[in-house]
């Protein structure tokens, strides 16, 4: 039986907020006043329902898979909204949560991702024939932020360490995973657009616009029963989410036995 949980709720966003999900786990975009509009691009989740009330409009979205198995190993990057309303423009980022400090990206399609400086992003491409895969990184600011360290093409049902998404997304042919990581340490606190990773194939290309937030981290404060954490998010008090405990490490430590396991491949 799939476990739901109760719709995440955001009201009146600013540019860049981020959406951190429970698999399958809907959400409701609450925006003011009566003309608005909203623009989303995702694989991943869909338009339910537009309901007026109360001088609102909600916008509910529901999830079209059970990534579940997915989020277990890294948070999942699922699409992108644009709203505008009141004169007013905010954008979501929308992701499946988890705290290990990895960002997945599937046939990402010129996303924008919001990340820590020391996140690891995992770029999967899906092509149903065995072409090969190039990538780049294309720099806005700070000179070349990003480095690539690690790729490899996984077959379906042929890598014990592969969970693939070809039954869902209707793909034949191999995985193509790549990993980067930043390789400046010095920002300035705040968030920056830092530059775009570019994937180049045979006849098509996949970019991520990169968005690294160096603010210094606060600690959350969760309850002694680990089924339960509260958190305050927009104003909202979420409650009833259950969590796993997990073994406290270090991020490159953790990082450095994932890629190890995983064989990587020059």
């Amino acid at each position: 039986m799939i476990k739901k949980y109760s719709p995440y709720r955001i009201l009146n966003p600013c540019e860049g907020n981020v959406v951190p999900l429970l698999p399958n786990q809907d959400f409701i975009l609450y925006l003011s006043g009566s003309e608005t509009e909203i623009d989303y691009c995702s694989d991943f989740f869909e338009l339910k329902s537009r309901e007026i009330m109360d001088g609102r409009v909600s916008y509910h979205f529901s999830q079209k898979y059970d990534l579940s198995s997915w989020s277990f190993f890294s948070k999942i990057f699922l699409g992108e909204v644009l709203a505008c309303y009141s004169n007013r423009i905010g954008s979501l980022c929308v992701y499946l949560n988890n705290s290990e400090n990895i960002m997945t990206l599937i046939n990402p399609n010129n996303s924008s991702i919001k990340v820590n400086t020391d996140s690891i992003i995992e770029i999967v491409v899906y092509d149903n024939n065995n072409i090969n895969w190039k990538s780049s990184f294309v720099s806005a600011s700070f000179g070349k932020i990003y480095e690539q360290f690690g790729y490899k093409k996984l077959y379906p049902n042929t890598e014990s360490l592969s969970i693939h998404r070809s039954s869902l997304l209707n793909f034949t042919g191999p995985e193509h995973h790549f990993w980067f990581r930043c390789s400046v340490s010095d920002f300035p606190n705040g968030s920056h657009y830092v530059g775009k990773i570019i994937l180049s194939g045979e006849q098509e290309i996949r970019m991520v616009n990169v968005n690294i937030s160096s603010k210094k981290k606060t600690k959350m404060f969760v309850s002694q029963n680990r089924n339960i954490a509260l958190k305050i998010n927009f104003g909202m008090l979420k409650k009833d989410i259950y969590f796993e405990k997990r073994v406290d490490s270090d991020l490159d430590d953790d990082c450095d036995a994932y890629i190890m396991n995983m064989n990587f491949e020059d």
